[in-house]
This record gives structure tokens, sequence and C-alpha cells, in this order.
């Protein structure tokens, strides 16, 4: 570094010395900047740490000080520097040619000037700060673009300023500054004036209703933002225009209400010099200095159902989208709702509510101020009805089920009800004897239906000793005939032929018999009198009053019919049967046990059959083990095959031809169509669950489930009930997940992260101190979530709390999985149910005895447990200062002893009797980004996965195909919503675009589905524009302007369906209108969206100017919105799913 000093300037070098004698420091001055000894000029001795020095001439010289005394240039042989200064000694003068402007910012827009405005600028010099003389020597001069001085501008010290007056005028400035010897230095600078130009005004609603005063001001001009009247001094020359007539100038300009009363587009545009005059258009163009709104009547958009009305039961509806956001009945005037159909009725409330007692289709349709609606809402209002012909008993298989007419006790048989509209309904279906003594009610069951059951469903019933008994009572036999009917609970108005005798009957008896065996296939689906040796061939048996009883089943073969074969299969003694037989080949040998539905079926090895030439017939007798559980030794029963019932086994491909060959006749079975097993497992399974009318099935279940598989299925009921006592102290009876511990229970969706602050005050300081509350059903901790690994300590309040805020908003059953995990660790040492509300309140009291003491009087622990102390007080543990565990366990025991007298007694569930889970045809979506597809018709289900490596997955929405094989994405949903006005489409020059601008290919809808429920996930909110019109091509409202067409969207008609735009979030995590400058932009967030919808297949993503994987930054015209899009997006095509639907 070289410092530049003027001739004569004192300066001063100073030197540090860490050791030794400071006075002996010396100075040597050299001629240049380098240490040589010629260029010696001047030596100080013994100088000391500080040289001060002038030089009378230029040069350039160096001084360095030395840690010794130096007299003579031989002692500066070999002597090492503690420091050297390098100086150039010069006359002052101008530091390089260009001039600089001074605070550039308010004048100058590159080599532009403001018109009219002060423009500054300053003479940079060499050595600063300049002395009085050397201003004098410095003048300043202005030139046309002629190259005439123009005698304008005012000098101060070495700045200049001049205030342009002409447009597009070119003026020079120059500074010109004379030395002492004479020598001129000159800086200048050159630009062309312009008048102010606006850039980019306010902007505000695109939609405003008749009437409404609009505001606009500039907010930016070429040479910079514009925040008030100070940064626009020219505002008098900006001037407004709407719909090219002038209307005013300024900074702002206010439109009245009266100027926009008629409803068209309008187009405001803010300029100072001329007019853009361009009337149409849109506010996503390149300029910014004018604004398209329109004016709009509100109307209803969409009219949403809150309850789905049913014949007889009320339905309930509200308005889910208007042109404008809420309703202002002084401008928009009143809402009227309107219904039309076999019945009509009119309302004018916020929300309509309607019963309809007379079926057939209705339309439901809402006015504002007398304006149609623009979709009306149409329903099809169905009676509830079953055909009495197609009710049957049936023994329920899965899918199907074999037509039964007959069963006995312990065995498991269903009521399958066949009909139309029996979906969303609460029935109860009630088995009765009928006979001559009357009806006898044995059995009944209510349940709600799903969608899932609108043509049927079947409930499963056991007999049990409870029905035989009913049926005894009542009647003047030991059997019965049951028939069934359904009730329609909740209207007056019934289930058509719900009342009739449903089912036949199915008579009930208690003499085990046998009532079919045969051979069959696989599936039990055909009945089989032959089969070739190479196929494969089953057993099967169906008998009543046999649950249970074990069997030995003999294959033999026979060739000369010369038994006497009795007309019916009869149990009889073991011993005739085998002595019978006892002369036939015995080929194979089984053994099998009847089970709930009376059934055996075996497979029969057709490898021991032989090899006969031509044929052979296939018999079978069939062993009855004595029943383990009677009181007397009983003899062994058997029974053998009718002989028309024989199977023919042959060895080739080819049947023998034979008079009596037989087909395989079709097993009489039952299809079960739209149906479920609406068995209520909660009657059956938990109705002794303490607490359990304060819970939903599904949470009844779940809290079983979880017992059964942490303590096993044999004690899963009495550690549920513990589990239930447990959840109902901590959650202070409300069970609910978003219970915060001290505080009364709020709405979900209004708890934040401040909720969990617990303050208090200590008693001797009276100093705040701030700790966390706990959550949930079992109450976390910070030490709790850290044992399941959801939080990991010294963390900080902030992320403890959002964990906690994540339990707070799961809901009770995702929660229970928790629950669950905080036990896993320690399910072993949990032996009792005592022991599992120990655990959660004071997990060193597991296992031990009653008197362990868990909390002493002076700890916290037991300052906050006090009360359970001074509650136990007069008994031999009470108030002593010590919670021992018995004391613990009182609110336990208090808890179980008050849940006895809850549990459920009126069986609603809501969530059982779902059809066969793995053939619901439509998309299945994964939580990994794999989407699954059931071929379905027009109507296509969409499944989303509730968690990732769950078979869990919830309808989230059913859409149509259009004829163009498209589907209407919703425009608003749980997680997401839509922005801009519907485009109309029409024809032009170059295609023919469709209405609308919310149409995909239907695996794009599972892809964006997929997408929001992540969304959702997150409580984040992304809003959709433009995607494909209706018939696949560009969206437009202007078809025949070729601009208008929202390219990319459609490729005329060549990649339809696959694109979508959205507008990017906020810090909040929901979309803005904004550019990604812009401070409510966050980029994390949009970095993550692009990163979730690159996993569902979208790989051509645009956001202008930002690198995230799988964007391309370089299109242009993405800066206030996104795009995601895909050639194609992958599924995979399947027969079915192993899956779980959930409601």
């Amino acid at each position: 570094m070289v410092t530049v000093i003027r001739p004569n300037q004192e300066f001063t070098v100073k030197a540090n010395v860490s050791r030794g004698d400071t006075r002996l420091v010396s100075w040597i001055i050299f001629q240049g900047h380098t240490s040589n000894e010629a260029n010696i000029l001047s030596i100080y001795p013994k100088q000391g740490l500080e040289l001060n020095h002038s030089f009378p001439n230029e040069g350039k010289f160096r001084l360095a000080a030395y840690n010794k005394e130096i007299q003579t240039k031989s002692d500066f042989q070999n002597s090492a520097e503690l420091k050297h200064v390098d100086i150039e000694v010069k006359l002052n003068q101008l530091d390089g040619t260009k001039l600089i402007p001074k605070n550039s910012d308010d004048f100058l827009a590159g080599d532009v000037f403001r018109k009219d405005f002060p423009a500054v600028f300053e003479a940079k010099f060499l050595i600063t700060p300049i002395t009085q003389a050397e201003v004098s020597r410095l003048q300043f001069e202005l030139e046309d673009n002629a190259g005439n001085t123009l005698n304008k501008g005012v000098k101060t010290s070495n700045t200049f300023t001049f205030t342009p007056r002409n447009s597009n005028a070119k003026y020079t400035v120059k500074a010109k500054y004379t030395s002492e010897t004479g020598a001129v230095y000159v800086q200048s600078f050159s630009g062309t004036s312009k008048s102010v130009s606006v850039r980019d005004i306010t902007h505000t609603a695109e939609l405003i209703r008749p009437g409404t005063l609009m505001n606009f001001s500039v907010t930016k001009t070429q040479f910079g933002t514009v925040d008030g009247d100070s940064d626009l001094p020219e505002q008098e020359s900006i001037k407004w225009n709407l719909d090219k007539i002038f209307i005013g100038t300024g900074r702002t300009i206010t439109i009245s209400g009266s100027q926009l009363m008629r409803k068209k587009k309008y187009h405001i545009e803010a300029y100072a010099t001329s007019a853009i005059g361009k009337t149409s258009g849109s506010n996503t163009d390149s300029t910014k200095n004018d604004w398209h709104f329109e004016v709009k009547d509100n109307i209803v958009e969409k009219i949403k159902v809150i309850k789905k009305p049913k014949y007889g039961i009320e339905g309930e509806f509200e308005i889910e989208k208007m042109t404008f956001p809420s309703h202002d009945p002084a401008k928009d005037g009143a809402i009227t709702w309107i219904v039309t159909g076999p019945e009509s009725a009119r309302s004018s409330e916020i929300r309509f509510k309607k019963i309809f007692s007379i079926p057939g289709t209705y339309t439901i349709s809402c006015k504002i101020g007398g304006r149609e609606c623009r979709e009306p809402l149409t329903l099809e209002i169905l009676q509830p009805e079953v055909i009495v012909d197609r009710c049957k008993w049936i023994d329920e298989d899965h899918k199907s089920g074999n037509i039964i007419t007959e069963a006995g006790i312990k065995q498991k048989v269903c009521a399958f009800v066949h009909g139309n509209g029996l979906d969303n309904e609460n029935l109860t279906v009630t088995v009765y004897d009928d006979d001559s003594a009357g009806r006898t009610d044995v059995y009944s069951c209510t349940f709600t239906t799903d969608e899932s059951h609108k043509t049927g469903f079947y409930m499963p019933l056991t007999i049990t000793q409870d029905v035989i008994d009913k049926i005894k009572k009542a009647g003047f036999s030991d059997y019965g005939d049951l028939y069934f009917n359904i009730i329609r609970n909740g209207s007056d108005l019934p289930v058509k032929n719900g009342d009739k005798k449903l089912g036949e009957y199915l008579k009930v008896t208690l003499e085990p018999k046998i009532v079919d065996a045969y051979f069959c296939d696989a599936n039990d689906t055909q009945k089989l009198f032959s089969s070739s040796l190479d196929g494969a061939l089953y057993f099967k048996i169906y008998a009543i009053n046999l649950v249970g009883r074990k069997i030995e089943i003999t294959f033999i073969t026979e060739s000369d019919a010369y038994w006497t074969w009795d007309d019916e299969m009869k149990i009889k003694d073991w011993k005739g049967i085998k002595n019978k037989f006892e002369d036939e080949k015995i080929r194979d040998t089984k053994t099998g046990t009847f089970n709930e539905k009376g059934e055996v079926l075996v497979p029969v090895d057709l490898s021991k059959m032989g090899k006969p030439k031509n044929f052979i017939r296939l018999n079978a007798m069939v062993k009855i083990f004595q029943d383990e559980n009677a009181e007397e030794k009983q003899e062994e029963k058997g029974f053998y095959m009718q002989h028309n019932n024989l199977a023919v086994l042959y060895p080739g491909a080819t049947l023998p031809t034979m008079a009596e060959n037989k087909g395989a006749v079709k097993v009489g079975r039952e299809k079960i169509q739209g149906g479920g097993n609406n068995n209520c497992d909660c009657k059956e399974n938990y109705k002794d669950l303490v607490w359990g009318e304060k819970v939903s099935c599904d949470f009844r279940k779940k809290v079983v489930q979880i017992c059964g598989e942490l303590w096993g299925e044999s004690r899963k009921m009495e550690m549920a009930s513990g589990l239930m006592a447990v959840m109902k102290v901590e959650t202070n009876g409300s069970f609910k997940a978003h219970q915060i511990m001290g505080k009364p229970l709020k709405n979900m969706n209004t708890i934040t992260k401040d909720d969990f602050w617990l303050v208090t005050k200590d008693k001797k300081t009276g100093k705040e101190k701030k700790t966390s509350r706990a959550v949930g059903l079992i109450q976390f901790t910070q030490a709790a979530l850290e044992t399941i690994g959801e939080f990991k300590g010294g963390s900080g309040f902030d992320k403890l709390h959002e964990v906690k805020l994540n339990l707070a908003k799961m809901g009770e059953i995702k929660q229970l999985d928790y629950v669950k995990k905080y036990f896993e660790g320690s399910k072993e040492k949990i032996k009792t149910p005592e022991d599992i509300y120990l655990h959660v309140f004071a997990p060193a009291g597991v296992g031990k005895d009653d008197d362990y003491q868990l909390y002493k009087k002076g700890t916290l622990e037991y300052t906050q447990n006090k009360s359970v102390d001074i509650e136990n007080k007069g008994k031999k543990y009470g108030d002593d200062g010590v919670i021992q565990r018995v004391e613990i366990l009182e609110r336990y025991k208090g808890s179980i002893s008050e849940g006895s007298v809850h549990k459920v007694k009126t069986f609603t569930c809501g969530n059982f009797g779902s059809q066969d889970n793995t053939g619901k045809s439509g998309f299945y979506i994964y939580k990994d980004g794999t989407i699954k597809y059931i071929k379905a018709e027009d109507s296509i289900a969409y499944y989303v996965q509730i968690k990732e490596g769950s078979n869990d997955f919830v309808k989230v929405n059913a859409l149509s195909k259009n004829s163009f094989g498209l589907v209407k994405f919703p425009d608003s949903g749980s997680g997401f919503n839509r922005y801009g006005t519907v485009d109309s489409g029409g024809k032009s020059t170059i295609e023919d675009v469709g209405s609308g601008d919310h149409y995909l290919l239907p695996e794009t809808a599972a892809a964006l589905f997929g997408i929001v429920s992540e969304v959702k996930d997150k409580n984040w909110e992304i809003h959709f524009g433009d995607m494909s019109s209706e018939n696949g091509s560009d969206p437009t409202s202007s078809p025949s302007k070729t601009s208008s067409h929202h390219a990319g969207h459609g490729h005329k008609g060549k990649q339809s369906g696959l694109n979508i735009d959205f507008r990017y979030l906020n810090k909040n995590g929901t979309s803005f209108q904004g550019v990604s400058s812009s401070t409510l932009f966050d980029d994390s967030k949009n970095k993550e969206f692009f990163k979730i919808a690159f996993k569902y297949g979208f790989n051509k993503n645009y956001a202008t100017g930002k690198s995230y994987s799988g964007v391309n930054s370089k299109v242009g015209g993405h800066y206030d919105h996104g795009h995601i899009g895909a050639l194609s997006i992958a599924f995979e095509t399947v027969e079915s799913v192993d899956t779980n639907i959930t409601q």
C-alpha cells in the first residue's frame, strides 16, 4: 500500500517494538520503494518509535525502522526491518476521468437524467480532504449536445448541481482542475434527460361489486420506488386514464363508486408522457403501469352439501363459493334458496335445511338479489328399499356366500340384505323367530351405513345360547324359524319392504346334522363330479351343531356299487360305517375342524389315488370325534357320502364316456354387491370396555387392537379398560387428542404453539418461570416425547411446542399410535392394568408393592400431586407427607368404577360394514408417490394413503370423465383453492377451446390429490390456476386472440390435462398474489412444494430464477406463479390392492 501526500506535507510514521530498548530504534529514508543500501537518502540514529518528516519535492520514498542503532551505511548491513511505509509525494489532481454522481438513485437511471430533478456530481481528488486553494483551482462546465457551454448550475466546494429542464436533451458535465504547475485534469459525465415514467402501480382486486370505490397509486418509476409524495415531485405530470379516458393527475387517483356502476371490464393506467391505449389484456402481462378489473354482481358459484339429504331425513346446504368471498346484503341483495322437483320450497337463510318426503329428482338453486347461481345442485332422493326375494341367509365368505337354510348353535351366519338407497342410513336389523306362538325377537344390531352399502350389506350373527334360550322360551319346540327385518332410525318414513319377512327363514335346531358334503374347486364355487388326476380337487362339508368338533376324512375308491345307500347323509355309529367300507382301498386321510360357519374344506391329494386305466369313483367316509367338552362319554359317530355325489377320477385329459356323467354345478352363492359386513363389532366384542360410550367405535376398536398387540389377545380387553381409565383421568374425561394440561378444551383449529406455555411464579423471588404444558390422550410431556423419539432434548421450547401442536391436531385415532409407541419399550414390565396407569403417571411405581414411596414432601412432584395425599386422609397412608403407590392408584380405581357405568349401550358403529377392501375401483395414491389404479367406468374414486407404510386409505373424491376423457378437478377443498375467473373458451383460427380451465387427465388428478394430501398435512393451503380446458386445449376467454391462449396447458390438444399453475406460498403456508422477490415469498415452503410435486411424477416444472431440484429456472414469465407439469403421469393398473378404507 502506498500513501500519497503533497510536497512539504508533514507525515508521521510509528513503529512497534516487543522487546529491547526502544530508544535505539533508528530510521532510514530510501529513494524509491525498495530497501537497498544504494537508495539510502538519510539515516536517523536512535530516533525512537516515531519519525516526523516532510518531502519538498515529488517522488517515491520509503521510511523504514530498525531495532538497533544505525549510524552509517555499514551499520545497515543485514539489519532486519521493524516496519516500513511507502510514500509517494505528488501535487494533488483529479482521481480518474469519470465524474461521479452523488445520491444517484434519486435522479439517475443508468445514464438517464431525471427531468426537473436536481442532479448532483462530485469531483473526486487523489488526496483528500482538499484545501481551499485546490477548491479555487477547480471549475465545472455544463455543455449541451452541440458542445455549447450552458451558464447553469451551482458549484459548492467540489460538488456541482444542475436541474435538467428539457426532455431527451443530452448534457455533459465536466470538472476541470489546474494544478500548481499548470497541468489540467478533467472528469466528465454525459447523459440524456428523460421525463419520469410509471413502472408500477398498486394492484388491487380484480373483481369488484357495482358502486365500489377504487384507489390506485404510483409505486415505482424508472428512478426507483415511490412510497410518498416526496419520492415523486413530478406527480402533477402523472396522468390517469380509465378505459382511454383521462380522469385526473397526481401520484394517487380515486375512482368513485358512481363511475363503476356498469357491469363490465375496466382498464386503469398511469403515465407521464403517453398512454398505452390497450384496454384489453390481463394483469399478468409485461405492462405493470396498468390494471384490469371487472365489475360484476355477486352470484352463487357453487353449492355445498353439509349434510347429505335422504328420504325423510333432513339435508343441509350452504354456499360453497360466491363471486366474492362474502355476502353483503346491502350491495348484493337477499339470498333466496329455491327447491324444485316433486316438492318445492324456498328459504332466505344463510344455511338451508330441508326434509325430502317424496322420492324423485330435485334441483337446489340459490339466488342472490334474484340472480341465478352458476351451478345449481341436482339431487336424486331415493326411498331406501329392500328387495324381498334377494334377502337371504348366507355363510358370508369374503365377497360372496353360500345361501343356507339351516343352522345350529355356535354357528356364524349372515343376514344378507339387497336393495337400493341403503347408504348413509342408521338402521336396526332385528332377527326374530316366527312360529305359531308368534314373533320373538332374538337379536338386533344398530349401525350406520356408508357409500359402499347403497345396494346392500350383510350382518353376521352367531347363534349363541342366548338366541336358543329366547327361541325356547317363547315357542313350543326346540327349533326356530328365523327371519329378519329392517327399521330405519331418525325418520318417520320407513325402508320400503323393511317390515316384510326377510330371509325366507333360517331353521335353527339343536340336533347335529350333515347338510351337504361334496367335491368342489378350491374356492367352493362349483360342485365337481369328475376330475382329472392331474387337476385339483377339494372336499367340502357343511353341517349344523358341530362347530368346533374335530373330524377325520378317509377318501376311498369303490369299483362295485354293491352297498346299500341312504337317500340322505345321516350321522350314524362310526363302527358300522367303518365295517361297511372295510374292504375298500383307503387312498388318503385328512383331519379338520368345523369352523364357526359349520364348514370344513380340505384338499384331496390326487397323487395318492392310483393309476386307473379308465376311471375310479372317489368316496369319503367321515369320522366325527367326541365333543371334548362333553360331560359324558359319547360314542363316535360318522357319515359317508351320497352315491350321486361321488367323483369320477380319470387319468387322461378327457373324461370317459359314461351314462351317469354330470357336469360341474355352480354352488348357490349370493354375490355381495356394494355391501359389507355390518356386524356391530362393538356390540359383540367391546361391550364391556369401560368409558366406551364416551368415544367412537373406531376409537374403541383401536384401543383394543393396540392392547392386543402389546399384551396379547387373551388380555386385550382387561388392559384396554385400564388404558381407557388412564385416558379418562389424563384428559379430564374429554378423550381428545388436543386436551392441554390445565386448560379447558378449545377448538382444535384455534390452538397455537403459545397455548402450551405454563407460566408460574416463584413464591420466594416472585420471578416468573416458563415451562411447557402436557397434551393429548395420556398427556405427553417433553420426557415422554423424547422416549418415543419425537423430540430431541435441547432443541428448545419452540420446537417442543411445534411437536405438541402436531400431536394435538392429528386426531385421536392417529394419536393412539403414539400412545402405543409410549408403552412399547416397557410392555414386558407392565403386568397389570394398574401398571398402565403408573407408567403414565408415576413410572417408578410399575411392578412395585402398594407401600412403595413415589414422592416425598418438599419435592416438586409431591407439590404437584399433593391433593392425592390429602384425598386419602384418614386412610392407612393418607396425609402423611408421602405419596405411596396405593394412593396414586385410588384415582385409577375411581376411574374404572365410574367408567363401568359408561360402557357403550347404543351401538352405532360408523366404520364397519365396508365392502371387501381389495376390490374398490379407482386410483390409490401412496405417500411415496406410487399410484395404483383398479379400472373404473366413467366415475372414478380417489383414495389417499393416510400414513406411509400403512394400509389405511381415505376416499377424498369421486370425479366423472367427460367425453374427452378428462375430469374436472374441484375448485376448492381441504388444503386447496383456486384463483382467477373461469375461462369461457370458444372457437378460434388456431383451435377450438373448450369451456373451463380446471380439467385434467384422471391420473394427473390422482397425482394432484397426492400433493394436496401432503399440503393439507402441513396445514398449508395452495391455490391452483389454469389447467386444461374441457376439451384439453389451452384455456382462454378470448379465443380470437392467439396471444390470450394459455400456452403450455394443452398444447393445442396434444398434451391435455397434464399442466397446472399455482400461486406461490407465503410465510404462513398460504398461496398469495405476488412475485417471488416479495418479502412474503417463503423460499423453503415453495422449494418443498416442488419437491412433493416431483415425487408424484411432475417433472416439467417452472419457477423463474429459482434453482430448485426438478425445476427449470430459465423459463420466463413465472415470477408471480409456479407451474408443474409432465409429459405423462406414471401409474400401475392392478386387479386389487390390500387396503382398509376409512371414512
